[in-house]
């Protein structure tokens, strides 16, 4: 991957974000974690395989995992210490 490539860039730390969240989400029993872990590796999937008709629903899918995203930050900091 290039480093100056902000698709490339977008879609590892999707991933990545995806993987840990998905870890906490089962370690911690957290299934906000779980499903924002699995709608970002949709998300990561799916910059992968682009298709005309992916648009709308990656649209509605952002916004969705921006609401996920604010929801387990909320959350992580209110249980912050027992991590």
């Amino acid at each position: 991957m290039d480093d100056s490539d902000p698709l490339g860039i977008a879609q590892t730390a999707i991933f990545r974000v995806s993987e840990i969240a998905l870890a906490l989400g089962a370690e911690k029993e957290l299934q906000l974690c779980r499903s924002l872990g699995a709608k970002l590796f949709i998300v990561w999937y799916s910059l992968n395989a682009p298709t005309p008709e992916d648009e709308e629903s990656m649209r509605e899918l952002v916004l969705k995992l921006l609401r996920d995203v604010e929801r387990v930050c909320s959350v992580t900091v209110s249980v912050a210490p027992s991590l």
